[in-house]
């Protein structure tokens, strides 16, 4: 087992890390979190093998304040580990702003200075990430990144501004994750300024107007495609931001004497999903589909599936049950019906491979 240090424990990157490597047996976490003593790292640093340095500030009302979180603390860490006469790797979490002429920018490239000196007398390594703007579950808004502050005001209809369209380096929190993970199973060589990946560029019209669409298509069941890159990782890190009020919504029930039926969720690429129920010595269907693909589930009751080619008249039927895990597809061409031939109420999920179109419903009335 080794021991891993991780300063700033209770800022965005902190708690996402500490979660991350907690889940894995052979890591024991030592949490080091703003109110924490000096003292406590040097009464630690002995059975440490690693220090994730997350602690520092972003935003400041003091150019001291920048000073003596961001520089004057990670001189305090160096002078810890050198007293320790021990080699232990320090990974540095700095920014791409250090470039730039600004108080936060100039404290963290005051900072690297400090451990890149540490490094050259002492021969410890050091592994500086000069991050981008990082985002996801956990980051505090007007504080973290505008990401944050969208995805919290829109969770809550509070309204939201693009004072200045500019196109921003984005970096998603569990991808950093993974590439410290990386770095702590590393055998190679590792450069002094790892690199990070993947990196998405997006201007702040764009992530606003995303995130607004997440919120307002979620309330009409419907989901944009989210299934990866830059959509994902923003999908995610908004619904993270919904407040417990909105851990759940109601959908429409659509219900007559057969039963009834409900859409769950719509997606322009993926279809919809929807269920239903039918009540027994009932059915529902006696239509066929010119294009339009289903796949039904029965998860309760006994269900019959009539089949009838719309040319040929030949007739086919497929007994189901909810104890079967048998899915049950529609066929272009031939009309079908679904009859409860069961004493329960049946009830079914449904997959259609497109969105329903009440102008286009492909939807063919034909008795079985």
């Amino acid at each position: 087992m080794q021991t891993v240090l991780i300063t700033g424990s209770e800022g965005f990157i902190g708690k996402n890390f500490v979660s991350f490597l907690g889940q894995r047996k052979e890591f024991e976490i030592i949490k080091f979190k703003r109110s924490d003593e000096l003292k406590k790292l040097e009464t630690c640093i002995d059975k440490v093998d690693w220090i994730f340095h997350f602690a520092g500030v972003n935003r400041s009302v003091s150019q001291e304040q920048f000073v003596t979180d961001n520089v004057i603390f990670t001189k305090a860490l160096c002078s810890i580990i050198a007293k320790s006469g021990k080699t232990i790797p320090v990974i540095f979490t700095s920014s791409i702003h250090v470039d730039k002429e600004n108080e936060y920018g100039i404290s963290k490239k005051r900072a690297e200075a400090a451990l890149l000196n540490f490094s050259k007398k002492s021969k410890n390594p050091v592994y500086i990430y000069r991050l981008p703007h990082v985002f996801g579950k956990w980051s505090k808004p007007n504080y973290n990144s505008v990401i944050a502050t969208f995805c919290y005001n829109v969770a809550r209809n509070i309204p939201i501004q693009v004072s200045l369209n500019k196109t921003l380096e984005l970096l998603y929190i569990d991808d950093l994750l993974l590439e410290f993970e990386k770095l702590l199973n590393s055998t190679d060589s590792i450069e002094t300024f790892p690199k990070v990946s993947p990196i998405y560029k997006a201007e702040v019209a764009e992530i606003a107007d995303l995130i607004e669409k997440f919120n307002s298509l979620r309330m009409e069941n419907t989901v944009p495609s989210v299934g990866k890159g830059l959509k994902h990782a923003l999908y995610a890190t908004f619904i993270s931001f919904l407040p417990k009020t909105k851990f759940n919504y109601s959908l429409k029930i659509n219900s007559d004497k057969r039963g009834i039926f409900s859409e769950i969720l719509k997606n322009t690429d993926f279809g919809q999903f929807s269920f239903f129920t039918i009540l027994p010595n009932n059915k529902r269907g006696g239509h066929f589909h010119q294009t339009k693909v289903e796949k039904f589930l029965v998860v309760k009751g006994d269900a019959c599936f009539k089949f009838r080619h719309v040319i040929s008249d030949e007739r086919y039927e497929i007994q189901v049950s909810g104890k079967d895990g048998r899915v049950v597809e529609t066929i272009p061409g031939w009309a079908h019906e679904v009859i409860n031939v069961g004493e329960d109420v049946l009830i079914c999920v449904l997959w259609a491979n497109e969105v329903f179109n009440p102008d286009n419903p492909d939807t063919i009335p034909f008795p079985n």
